[in-house]
């Protein structure tokens, strides 16, 4: 039976927890997600648990926080005036924006504070700083992978995939009306 290599096409089915426990994602009630091993669609630590496994194999890991979304980075906040702030979106805490930022690097940023003033915006993955574990099967081995966002699946990587931009410019983030795909693969 074949094993898994890097750039082999495969599928596979998960389950995330934290530390505590929680699970924060699981493909278990949808399709197996489909991608392809070595293009980086996926945290580090997820692709290199697979390499070696065999269809119906069952991996538990956990994967160290700079394997996965790095740890929590200061400097990924930013308190923009609410003059400065999109008239036409309203701020609330958990709400996630695509922005773009001075680099010209998209990323999703999440509200974390709103006052009168200001609100506050989190540039950091909502797992970053934390380990995570998963348990991994691996379904199948060459299959089709789909065009896009890692067939619809989220919580293993980065997220983004909107192109809109809204034009203004708050402190090196400039804020899209697209809330990104959450598709979990890096752009």
């Amino acid at each position: 039976m074949a094993t898994a290599l890097s750039g082999d096409s495969v599928s596979v089915h998960y389950t995330g927890k934290l530390s505590d426990g929680t699970i924060f994602d699981s493909s278990r009630e949808r399709e197996p997600m489909a991608f392809v091993i070595g293009e980086g669609m996926l945290i580090p630590g997820f692709e290199k648990a697979l390499i070696g496994m065999k269809p119906g194999d069952i991996a538990e890991i956990t994967i160290p926080a700079d394997e996965a979304y790095g740890s929590y980075r200061e400097e990924l906040l930013s308190r923009v005036p609410r003059e400065d702030f999109p008239e036409e979106i309203e701020p609330e805490v958990g709400l996630q924006l695509e922005a773009t930022a001075d680099d010209g690097e998209r990323m999703l940023v999440t509200i974390t504070e709103v006052d009168e003033a200001s609100i506050l915006i989190d540039g950091n993955h909502p797992l970053a700083g934390q380990d995570l574990s998963f348990s991994i099967e691996l379904m199948e081995i060459g299959v089709e992978v789909p065009k896009g966002c890692c067939g619809g699946h989220g919580g293993c990587g980065d997220e983004g995939c909107g192109d809109e931009d809204c034009g203004h410019d708050h402190h090196g983030h400039d804020h899209d009306h697209d809330h990104g795909c959450g598709c979990g693969h890096s752009h």
